[in-house]
């Protein structure tokens, strides 16, 4: 009929190798809810692997025949990158429609802590995208160990914010992010006073 059972779908883009099942409505418009899981999975290669599910009637060339497909997957992986920084437990709920993806809700674990967000972003020759992001529990001193600040600063540190960027991928996108938020550090010390700064900065 106008339904597509899927039962077992992988795909490979650099590191990220994944595996999905789920069902595709076919009428009025394509869209699919799949649930996919992965050993190991890059955010910036996820979008791009996002990007290659819409056909070319997406955004600015969708025809006039009617919206382009919808993707919904809820995909977890046991080890994840970001930017470069590693992450393990990673969970998210993808959507893309058109020429927006957003992962929302976005999990995972990195320095001993937690991550908590959603990501809103925009594909064309630039991404862009809004972030909010909500840590709790970081351990300081891993944080400043991978700012090549190590030795520095113990504690645990939690925050939150909201910002926005663009870029080339996601890494440029992040290095380019500016927005609010806050920051708290408890239970901690801080060495060589003179680098505190550095430390801050970082």
């Amino acid at each position: 009929g106008k339904a597509l059972t899927l039962q077992r779908f992988s795909a490979e883009s650099g590191s990220t190798t994944l595996s999905a099942d789920g069902v595709i409505a076919l009428s009025p418009r394509v869209d699919a809810r799949l649930k996919a899981s992965a050993n190991r999975l890059d955010v910036d290669e996820l979008i791009a692997l996002a990007a290659a599910f819409s056909p070319a009637s997406a955004g600015s060339r969708r025809s006039s025949s009617g919206p382009g497909a919808r993707i919904v997957a809820s995909i977890t992986a046991g080890q994840a990158t970001a930017a470069g920084v590693h992450a393990t437990n990673f969970a998210t709920d993808l959507t893309r429609d058109g020429d927006s993806v957003t992962l929302k809700p976005l999990k995972m674990e990195l320095f001993g802590g937690r991550y908590e967000g959603a990501i809103a972003a925009r594909l064309g020759q630039q991404l862009s995208a809004r972030l909010e992001s909500k840590i709790a529990d970081l351990d300081v001193a891993q944080l400043a160990a991978f700012g090549g600040a190590e030795d520095t600063i113990t504690g645990r540190l939690s925050g939150a914010g909201t910002f926005t960027g663009s870029g080339a991928d996601f890494a440029e996108l992040l290095h380019d992010a500016r927005g609010s938020g806050n920051a708290t550090i408890v239970n901690g010390t801080i060495r060589r006073l003179h680098l505190v700064r550095t430390v801050i900065l970082f």
